[in-house]
C-alpha cells in the first residue's frame, strides 16, 4: 500500500484516507485491536501516524512509543495532539498519565542519557527527531476538524 497513513485510537473520529483502529468495534474502525498488545502492522510500514487525544490513555506509553516508532518508514511523521499539563482536560479519569512535550523529546538520538530505559526495563527507542511543538486554542492547521474550543498541545515528530 502506498502513502500508508494510521489513525490510532480513532474511536468514533474516523479519518479519511488513514486506517482507522481502535479495540471498539462500535467506533466501526477499519482494524480492530486492542492497541495494549503492539500495532497490527509491520516494521516501517506506515508514512505516518496520528494519534489524537490517543496517548495521554495508554498506560504504557514507552512501549507504545517504541511501536509507533518501529511501524514508521525511516521519514515517516508522527503527529499527535493531548491536552496541555496545566488544563482540567489533563487530570480526566480516563486518562492513564499525563502528556508532556519532554516525553516525545526523550525519543530523540541525543536526548538525556539519563533516560534511556521505561520503568518496566524496556529501553528507548531513540529514532525520533520533534519537528514542531505548540500549543494551539482555536484555529488549527494540524487537525481535521481545523478548530479546537479548548487548548490542545500538538507534535509532530519524523522517524530518523
Amino acid at each position: 500500500m502506498d502513502n500508508r497513513k494510521i489513525n490510532l485510537g480513532c474511536g468514533h473520529k474516523r479519518q479519511s484516507g488513514y486506517i482507522n483502529v481502535d479495540f471498539n468495534a462500535d467506533c466501526k474502525p477499519d482494524v480492530i485491536h486492542d492497541l495494549r498488545k503492539g500495532l497490527p502492522f509491520d516494521c516501517d510500514s506506515a508514512d505516518e501516524i496520528v494519534a489524537f487525544d490517543f496517548l495521554e490513555h495508554c498506560e504504557d506509553f514507552v512501549s507504545m512509543m517504541n511501536e509507533i516508532i518501529r511501524v514508521l518508514k525511516p521519514g515517516g511523521f508522527l503527529k499527535a495532539r493531548f491536552p496541555p499539563w496545566n488544563t482540567e482536560g489533563a487530570f480526566s479519569a480516563n486518562h492513564a498519565r499525563i502528556v508532556i512535550y519532554r516525553d516525545f523529546e526523550s525519543f530523540e538520538k541525543d536526548s538525556s542519557p539519563d533516560f534511556v530505559y521505561s520503568i518496566w526495563g524496556e529501553r528507548l527507542n531513540k529514532r525520533l527527531k520533534v519537528i514542531r511543538k505548540e500549543t494551539i486554542r482555536g484555529k488549527c492547521p494540524y487537525c481535521p476538524e481545523g478548530k479546537h474550543k479548548l487548548p490542545k498541545c500538538h507534535v509532530i515528530a519524523q522517524k530518523i
